[in-house]
């Protein structure tokens, strides 16, 4: 299922909907608490919030740049075995 990143980010701080399916789902169904408990904490002012949602939307991207880098070392790793033989 390809989804955009924006939709995923939308998605995960949107603490009334399940996580969405895509390639760094168990990373947010973990995260996906600990953003919540901190939306939750007394005192936590509309700043605060818009303070987190920035937070956690740079950490979904990060998730994401470091996965794309992940696959593209992968199919060069296999790239150059193929060489080989």
């Amino acid at each position: 299922m390809e989804t955009n990143i924006t939709t995923i980010i939308n998605n995960f701080l949107n603490e009334n909907e399940e996580v969405i399916e895509s390639p760094v789902r168990g990373d947010l169904v973990n995260m996906r608490t600990t953003y919540i408990e901190e939306l939750r904490k007394p005192g936590c002012s509309a700043c605060m919030k818009n303070s987190m949602r920035a937070k956690y939307s740079n950490i979904i991207r990060g998730l994401f740049d470091t996965k794309q880098q992940d696959i593209q070392n992968h199919l060069k790793q296999q790239m150059e075995g193929r060489k080989e033989n």
